[in-house]
Formats: structure tokens, sequence, C-alpha cells
């Protein structure tokens, strides 16, 4: 994530990079914590399988399980946190894609 942040010209005012799932869910980190982050689309040499995440999942090392965002669509720099985020745990269950529509 460090390389992609600074290819994509991260903002001086951005401290928190959320990353956002087609389900709605979101989960955002502090830009430190990012930058050592993954964007993983393959483990052990293969492709991510969709139970697993594919096409794109967030691997967030020291963080749990809840917060490596399955089927990424969407990477956000944030000024500030993302209050938001707590209640998308529970609504990006009742959207289509959450329900695995």
């Amino acid at each position: 994530m460090g390389t992609l942040l600074d290819r994509a010209g991260l903002r001086s005012d951005g401290r928190y990079v959320s990353f956002v799932s087609v389900t709605g869910y979101r989960w955002s980190l502090p830009v430190d914590e990012a930058r050592a982050a993954l964007l993983a689309t393959h483990v052990s040499g293969e492709a991510l399988s969709q139970d697993h995440g594919a096409p794109t999942r967030l691997v967030a090392p020291g963080r749990r399980g809840f917060e490596w965002v399955k089927w990424i669509v969407a990477v956000e720099a944030l000024t500030s946190p993302d209050l938001g985020q707590i209640l998308a745990i529970h609504w990006s269950s009742l959207t289509p894609e959450g329900r695995g529509e």
C-alpha cells in the first residue's frame, strides 16, 4: 500500500486510508499502518477465491480479521477518522451484495 499511496499522490492532509467493500462495509487505518498493509489478490501462489475476498482483500498485520476488508472496490484517503465504519459492520450485511446476491 505504501507504494500505491505514493504513486497516487496522497495529499499532505491525508491521515487515514479507508478500504471499501462491494457490500458497503469499510474500515480505515491510520496512514502509517495503511502503508504497511497489503492488497492481496493471491495466497500461496493461487488467486483468492470469492469466499476469501477476491478479487482484492486487505491484509492488515496486527489487526483483527474483521478489519481485513474483503471484495475491495475503492481505497480512499481521509482527513479524519471514519466514524461511520462501525455502523457499516451491521448495515453492509443488509445489502444484496452483503447477502451474497
